[in-house]
Formats: structure tokens, C-alpha cells, sequence
């Protein structure tokens, strides 16, 4: 479980939605950075997934995420060339790409902010099946219609509420 200014988000997938520019990628930095938890170890995918690249190479970014590439979540979105520049996919690729480092970390928390932006549908599909299977705290910033399975949240004004 996690908090923050007394919202408590338990074990599952939780939605929040918002207009732009009202705050979810602050609330998503916030909820990385200043709340309390209760797991071992929480993992935020920032909506700039470029900021997220610290190596030259996929194989080396596979090594600092403590990956080896063979996981579940690479055969099913895809694995790049090891010896492949990060900045050479495209954003789509480079997502998926991130998207099954994080998944395959096994998180108690996962803090994702716009996780279905520049996926096909084929990819929103695969993620949002590797979502239901996890265990922990999943917290979605998404515009997406349809979250199966998530508790809703709404931010307007600052504010946060359950729908």
C-alpha cells in the first residue's frame, strides 16, 4: 500500500484521470518521491520515456534495469537489438522497450504516467494483460477510455476523488 496527504492506494490497479495540465504528472512524482509505503521497492515511468535512458545500448540498459531480455514481457512486446542504440527505436518500440524492464523488475509499486501513449492497440492489449497479473500497487496517470479492472480517480482542481 501507498500514501499520500491521507489517500491510502492498496494492492491493485488504480486510474487516475485528469484534465492537461491539472497536476497528474506532479501527483506522479509526488507519489515516487514523498509517499509512504509500505513494499520494498517503487519503479515511476515518466511520460518523457527518453529521460529514462542512461546507457548507449539496449544490452546495457537491459544490465542496469537487472534484466536479461528473455523475460515474459520482451517475448511478448518484443526484444530490440542488443548492440541497438536506445535512441534509434522509435517512441513506440522505445516504450514497449521500458515497459518490459519495468514490468519484468517485479515492483511492489509501479507509478506509470501515460503507460498506453504511442502503443497500437496490439501493445495497449499485452500491457494492460501484464497489469492484471501483478501483485502490488499499480497506479496509472492515463486518458484511456477503458482501464479494465482499475478504481477510478479523478484530479480537478488539486484534488483527488474516487469515481
Amino acid at each position: 500500500m501507498i500514501t499520500l496527504d491521507g489517500i491510502t492506494f492498496e494492492c491493485g490497479i488504480h486510474c487516475i484521470r485528469g484534465r492537461i495540465g491539472s497536476g497528474k504528472t506532479t501527483l506522479a512524482r509526488r507519489l515516487r518521491h514523498e509517499a509512504e509505503f509500505s513494499g520494498q521497492r517503487r519503479v515511476l515511468l515518466f511520460q518523457e520515456i527518453e529521460c529514462q535512458i542512461t546507457e548507449d545500448t539496449i544490452g546495457k540498459e537491459l544490465t542496469s534495469w537487472g534484466v536479461s531480455g528473455t523475460e515474459e514481457a520482451f517475448s511478448l512486446f518484443g526484444m530490440p537489438d542488443k548492440n541497438r542504440d536506445p535512441y534509434t527505436l522509435s517512441r513506440g518500440e522505445l516504450k514497449r522497450f521500458l515497459l518490459s524492464c519495468i514490468l519484468e523488475t517485479n515492483a511492489d509499486c509501479l507509478i506509470l504516467d501515460e503507460p498506453y501513449a504511442s502503443l497500437d492497440a496490439e501493445g495497449k492489449e499485452i500491457l494492460t494483460g501484464h497489469l492484471r497479473k501483478r501483485t502490488g500497487v499499480t497506479i496509472l496517470f492515463s486518458h484511456e477510455e477503458q482501464i479494465p479492472e482499475a478504481a477510478l480517480w479523478n484530479l480537478q482542481e488539486g484534488r483527488l476523488c474516487r469515481m
